[in-house]
């Protein structure tokens, strides 16, 4: 029985053979049609005529067996017509027939593939190929546009970018000739803010913490609600205040003492008190920083 697009052939017609699993797997997995040389070289054994003679096809049956089947080329060519676009074997002959596995194997044979491959099947792979050719480049190019307008779109961003900053730059040093003169003056004011802006670790002092730390404990009035002192001379390191204070009497003095004792991380020595007649006098002070605390002692 035959159609149009595909003609079957008598088993008494054709020449076949099943391959042992030696040669088997040379085409485990391959389509149905795709000859192996080795396969040739061993079905020739099989075939009373020229391997040229004839065309020749392949499929696996299983691990260990593979179908192999010819016809010669010259009844292939007056059985098939210009729509044929598969020749196969109306079934395996009556020594294989029981094998169910080689029946269905018999049914997917196509003796028409490779050179004697129909042209309609050449046609259509030949259209299919060229499609998704064309959808490939299609998108390749909307890829490239797509690529092409971000890469312009950071170009026109960065110009901008670099328009304003240029900008800000003369505004900022208006004497400088050039946008670069501009930037290394910026940068220069920077590490110039860097280096004076530096926090300081917290245990660092300066002669600034110092004479803060003097003006905090420094009393506003007396017992009598009035303190009359004048500071004659002042020394300040970051570890030490030296001072003398005229003070009009020895109360003055005392209130003095007691307030600038009670400086937060100072240390009072002997106050010295000089009478300069009557009870007015000169107080002399020295303060010591008390030692930073130990950041491991706060860990135990």
């Amino acid at each position: 029985m035959s159609t149009s697009s595909t003609i079957t052939l008598a088993a008494d017609g054709l020449y076949w053979a099943v391959l042992d699993h030696e040669h088997a797997y040379s085409v485990a997995g391959t389509a149905p049609h795709r000859a192996a040389p080795i396969l040739d070289e061993r079905f020739a054994e099989f075939i009373p005529v020229p391997l040229e003679t004839v065309k020749t096809a392949y499929l696996t049956v299983d691990a260990q067996r593979t179908l192999a089947v010819a016809a010669v080329r010259e009844h292939l060519a007056a059985v098939t017509g210009a729509d044929t676009v598969a020749a196969r074997p109306a079934s395996p002959p009556a020594a294989l027939a029981a094998d169910a596995a080689i029946t269905a194997a018999a049914e997917k044979l196509n003796l028409l593939w490779g050179d004697l491959e129909p042209r309609p099947v050449t046609r259509a792979k030949r259209s299919a190929a060229l499609t998704a050719a064309a959808v490939i480049a299609a998108v390749a190019g909307l890829w490239v546009v797509a690529v092409e307008r971000r890469a312009a779109a950071l170009m026109s961003a960065t110009a901008d970018h670099r328009q304003r900053l240029a900008a800000a730059l003369r505004e900022a040093y208006p004497k400088a000739a050039t946008t670069g003169a501009a930037r290394a003056a910026l940068e220069q004011d920077l590490a110039r803010l860097t280096r004076t802006r530096a926090a300081r670790p917290p245990t660092q002092r300066d002669a600034a913490d110092a004479v803060e730390s003097l003006l905090n404990a420094w009393p506003r009035s007396g017992n009598d609600g009035v303190l009359k002192l004048r500071t004659e001379s002042l020394t300040a390191t970051p570890e030490s205040l030296t001072l003398s204070v005229a003070v009009e009497d020895r109360a003055g003095a005392t209130v003095l003492s007691e307030a600038l004792g009670g400086a937060a991380g100072w240390r009072l020595a002997q106050p010295q008190f000089s009478a300069a007649g009557g009870n007015a006098g000169t107080l002399s002070l020295r303060l010591a920083a008390e030692p930073a605390p130990d950041p491991k002692e706060g860990r135990r």
